[in-house]
């Protein structure tokens, strides 16, 4: 090195570019005042162990306070999923209190799914205490929703009615009209003019039915009773799609609310039950509360597509939503639809998710299948054909498969029938 070059002659100028990189802040050396670059020294680590992309001589840099050193993290308000986005910048400046809290909200939330299975009473406390923790600090009820979902989306209960009186009654008995009943009072009662609220509502306790169907066929089977493995699975492809209707009404932020979810939580405890005890009777009960319940969120989506479809239109899809729609499993999401006869034709349904509004169309679409699905087994439970003959079953469409799916079909489609075997030979015995 020569002496033109050396740090006790020449000063060495730095063109401090505060960038991102793999997590840490690179300090980019310029031209020296004789136009030549630095190349000598060996580069330091400002951050961590890892290496700067660039052979140069380095130093640490004071950020000053009105820029963070860290990216920090905000909820994009702009986007009604609630995605989150990194930025560089000042944290303090660029996101408000409150969205700072429904981040960490969300995050929590999150995490209740991604750790291993404990024990049920560690759960139980560990939720009690952030519950109550969330209580304390933010008030059972506050506006939650992204600004463009909470000010421009609207639905009344005066707007769902009529949907529902203009299409054709269910015929139910007085005790599943009663349970009916105190659920729409409940629904009516709490989300008048909050959408997104209802649906979250709606689909937790739209789940519970599938739930304890799955259950009690579990039960039957264990005792030797009755064996169903193709209804088995098709109450979990509608619980699995249900699931994912959840998480996009998650993604919108309608359970960030305290109150809505001790409502809902409560509530879908009782219908669990109560259903359960109803299949255990009697199944024709149990399926119709299903039947009026899927009617009835067809008639809220109905109702809430037609109140805000331009709105809808202007606002982009969540992320789950297309990862399901668009490259989600769709092995389970072909196993609940329904044609209208085992001699009609099947046909894919591969529908569109570019925005909020096709997102909406598709879980209104989706409940119109668990309509059709449900009015069958009620059907079923009265001496008509089996609901897995009216289902646009894959192995009846083996020439739109690959050979390996075709191979899976055909070893599924031969447990079935030996189910079949096996529960002709018990009812004859």
């Amino acid at each position: 090195m020569n002496a033109g070059h050396s740090f006790e002659t020449k000063t060495l100028t730095l063109r401090r570019n505060l960038s991102w990189h793999k997590g840490i802040i690179k300090v980019i050396p310029s031209a020296n005042r004789n136009g030549s670059n630095y190349e000598g020294a060996k580069p330091r680590i400002l951050r961590g162990q890892t290496r700067l992309p660039f052979r140069a001589k380095t130093q640490k840099v004071r950020v000053p306070k009105s820029v963070s050193a860290v990216p920090t993290v905000s909820l994009d308000k702009t986007s009604p999923e609630g995605s989150q986005v990194t930025r560089p910048g000042d944290g303090r400046a660029q996101q408000s209190d409150e969205e700072a809290k429904q981040l960490r909200f969300q995050r929590k939330w999150a995490k209740k799914s991604a750790h291993e299975p404990r024990s049920g009473f560690g759960l139980a406390a560990e939720n009690f205490v952030e519950e109550a923790r969330h209580l304390a600090t933010q008030g059972p009820s506050r506006p939650t929703l992204a600004k463009g979902v909470r000010d421009h989306l609207r639905l009344s209960n005066a707007r769902i009615m009529a949907v529902e009186v203009a299409r054709e009654p269910v015929a139910t008995s007085p005790v599943i009209k009663a349970l009916y009943v105190s659920l729409c009072w409940l629904l009516d009662t709490v989300y008048e003019e909050k959408p997104i609220q209802r649906f979250w509502f709606l689909k937790v306790v739209a789940r519970s039915p599938y739930f304890s169907y799955v259950s009690v066929i579990h039960l039957f089977e264990s005792l030797g009773w009755w064996r169903a493995a193709e209804l088995r699975k098709l109450h979990f492809a509608q619980e699995w799609n249900e699931m994912h209707h959840l998480l996009i009404m998650e993604s919108l932020g309608g359970n960030l609310a305290w109150i809505d979810r001790f409502f809902a939580f409560h509530s879908v405890t009782v219908y669990y039950w109560a259903l359960v005890v109803l299949y255990i009777i009697k199944p024709e009960l149990s399926y119709n509360f299903s039947h009026l319940l899927e009617y009835h969120a067809v008639d809220t989506c109905s109702a809430f597509l037609q109140v805000n479809e331009d709105a809808l239109k202007n606002l982009p899809a969540p992320k789950v939503a297309v990862q399901y729609y668009k490259t989600g499993d769709l092995y389970l999401f072909d196993s609940f639809q329904t044609r209208p006869s085992p001699e009609d034709p099947v046909v894919l349904r591969r529908p569109p998710c570019d925005n909020l509004y096709d997102t909406f169309q598709n879980i209104c679409d989706d409940e119109w299948e668990h309509v059709k699905t449900m009015k069958s087994c009620e059907q079923w439970c009265r001496g008509g054909n089996s609901p897995t003959e009216m289902l646009s079953s894959l192995y009846d469409i083996e020439d739109m498969l690959d050979p390996s799916e075709v191979v899976i079909i055909k070893k599924r489609k031969a447990w079935s029938d030996f189910a079949q075997e096996i529960n002709d030979t018990n009812a004859k015995s």
